[in-house]
């Protein structure tokens, strides 16, 4: 939970007022140790709501490059054996 709490006391009758960022409003919101809690509805009122996190997809290996790849190095070698053999005769 991401709340930043500061005490300070209240100038009329020094109470001590709670003051908490709420991060979902982006505003201060205060509540009164004494009395005022029940009117702001104490922290469950704003409290940040937790994001769910989305799974990230895996991402699928490409195995069709590899192998036409390897497709055009064999189909190299063959070529160069071929000509080897024409060379011999």
């Amino acid at each position: 939970m991401n709340t930043k709490r500061s005490r300070i006391l209240c100038e009329a009758c020094e109470c001590e007022l709670l003051f908490s960022f709420c991060e979902g409003n982006r505003r201060w919101r205060w509540s009164t140790s004494v009395g005022r809690e029940g009117q702001w509805g104490g922290e469950k009122g704003w409290r940040k709501k937790k994001k769910k996190k989305k799974k990230k997809k895996k991402k699928k290996k490409k195995k069709k490059k590899k192998k036409k790849e390897e497709e055009k190095v064999n189909e190299y070698e063959e070529k160069k054996k071929q000509k080897k053999k024409k060379k011999k005769k």
